[in-house]
């Protein structure tokens, strides 16, 4: 952090406190500061030019199908255990990946198991790194999160948030679970299938804007329209089937 006189001007920006009660053999308060990760990330996003200047990497790439997403790990010189909203490691946006990591090896947790405060490996990153870059890249949702038709929002539920999995603080394993291995390539196929199906539905508007499709293309025009259609709803029927058998590969 030293090195970087912006990157500790946006931090100490976004550095908030709070009063925890910790139970270590009787109830205790503690004062604790901790990183608003929404604020960090506003600050990033309006700054991350000049960032990425300073580290002299390129914000887009030559491939107009690849997608660049920056990783900002703040390595904290201090003793004090710093985390983001109060008890992530790593936190996951649309367009960034913001991760803390302190000097100190581990800390109390606001989690409890059997009746005892959990502890939190402070220094490893890489669970909730893995974690943040299967939320960013492939939707997986972490496994802590149930969603709730009757409240039409999610709520915490850490049930499934033991064994094989990066989410939470209840594991300590990187490894995925099928679910979560299931999940990443098909989200990837659900946002093919939506832009698809999406662009044929603005296409179809648009010719029957213009009066039809016997008004605007041609005998001709119109028997290779129909191909193509022909064609499109095979594949989709094919993808569809494919992702019915979890043949995620045969769908792609």
């Amino acid at each position: 952090m030293d090195e970087c006189a912006l990157c500790s001007a946006l931090l100490s920006r976004s550095t908030k406190s709070y009063t925890s009660r910790v139970l270590i053999d009787r109830y205790s308060l503690f004062v604790n500061d901790y990183i608003d990760s929404k604020q960090l990330h506003y600050l990033l996003a309006e700054n991350q030019a000049e960032l990425e200047n300073m580290a002299g990497s390129r914000g887009s790439s030559n491939n107009f199908m690849a997608r660049i997403v920056p990783v900002y790990v703040f390595d904290l010189k201090s003793d004090r255990i710093v985390m983001l909203d109060r008890d992530h490691q790593s936190m996951a946006f649309r367009d960034m990946i913001i991760a803390i990591r302190s000097k100190g090896y581990q800390t109390v947790s606001e989690f409890n198991c059997n009746h005892r405060p959990m502890m939190v490996e402070t220094r490893r990153l890489e669970r909730p790194l893995v974690a943040s870059l299967l939320q960013t890249l492939w939707g997986v949702t972490p496994t802590y999160l149930t969603w709730s038709s009757e409240h039409n929002s999610t709520f915490l539920d850490y049930t499934w948030s033991l064994g094989n999995t990066p989410f939470g603080p209840f594991s300590k394993l990187s490894s995925l679970s099928f679910a979560q291995r299931d999940a990443a390539p098909r989200n990837v196929l659900h946002t093919m299938l939506n832009t698809t199906v999406w662009g044929a539905i603005e296409m179809l508007e648009t010719l029957k804007g213009l009066g039809g499709e016997k008004a605007v293309l041609k005998s001709r025009q119109g028997t290779e329209m129909n191909q193509r259609w022909n064609l499109l709803l095979y594949k989709l029927n094919k993808a569809t089937s494919a992702m019915s058998h979890f043949d995620f590969n045969l769908a792609l």
